[in-house]
């Protein structure tokens, strides 16, 4: 599980690391804001594996809010 996750990572560290943007100002740009949309979707992506395998072998349920004070 862990090998899958640290994997995941990679993707979007290496997009944003291509779009030599740190501060995102492309945005601005149709064809940079295309590639800024991607970065997003891929964080997205991570996030989403995140909640489903990590949080299912932590035992922590879909819809946990580390804010509400628990």
């Amino acid at each position: 599980m862990t090998e899958r996750i640290d994997a995941a990572f990679l993707k979007p560290i290496s997009r944003a690391q291509r779009l030599d943007d740190p501060r995102l100002e492309g945005v601005s740009d149709p064809s940079s804001r295309f590639r800024i949309e991607a970065l997003q979707q891929e964080i997205n992506d991570l996030r989403l594996l995140i909640e489903h395998e990590l949080g299912a072998a932590l035992g922590v349920l879909a819809g946990f809010n580390s804010l509400d004070g628990d």
